[in-house]
């Protein structure tokens, strides 16, 4: 199949659209209610664990685009440059992993509600989570952005994950609302959402 090269970032775009519109509709709270009302407990422990499962296995196929669609290259860095973004890379990988820990990793991918050990937590706003609302959708976007190398499908991808970023902390946040109501109001307009020691005007 011949693909127009220019097409290439617009399909991957469109493609990660489908990709949010699904996963934030196996995220709501609509279908989860559903699901219980359906399964009952069985959907309360496992419901969590399917979901991530579920978003890994479909964003295989997203991500596989940028590689399988025509592309074009744009740079690749030479040392120092290429060791500096590297070296970036790792500690945003290594800050993302301590932001899930932080979260309750355990708790984050579903291991402890199919454990039916989960109990309605706190609001939480120490760790990392006192600079910004969002740490692992921020260093999740400075790991793909300081890639050393870059072309117009991972442009496209990287330009995608941070939209998606975006749209989903602010559907996420009304959930959280709902859930932590004025607590997480105020923490709203204590800390910034992705760009720590960005103070919020007044």
């Amino acid at each position: 199949m011949n693909i127009n090269p220019n097409l290439s970032p617009l399909l991957i775009l469109l493609a990660f659209a489908l990709y949010g519109l699904v996963h934030s509709f196996t995220a709501s709270l609509i279908l989860k209610e559903k699901t219980r009302q359906v399964f009952g407990i069985i959907a309360d422990r496992y419901y969590r664990i399917f979901y991530i499962l579920f978003a890994i296995l479909s964003f295989i196929p997203v991500y596989a685009l940028v590689y399988w669609l025509p592309d074009r290259s744009w740079y690749s860095l030479s040392a120092p440059w290429s060791i500096l973004f590297n070296l970036i890379r790792f500690i945003s990988a290594v800050l993302i992993l301590i932001s899930a820990a932080q979260t309750g990793l355990m708790q984050f991918i579903g291991f402890s509600q199919a454990l039916g050990s989960v109990e309605k937590d706190q609001l939480n706003i120490n760790g990392l989570n006192k600079f910004m609302r969002h740490p692992i959708y921020t260093f999740t976007n400075t790991f793909f952005w300081f890639s050393p190398t870059m072309s117009q499908n991972t442009a496209a991808f990287y330009l995608a994950i941070t939209l998606y970023s975006i749209i989903g902390a602010i559907y996420e946040e009304r959930k959280l609302v709902e859930e932590y109501g004025q607590a997480y109001i105020d923490y709203q307009a204590e800390t910034p959402m992705l760009i720590p020691f960005l103070k919020k005007k007044a």
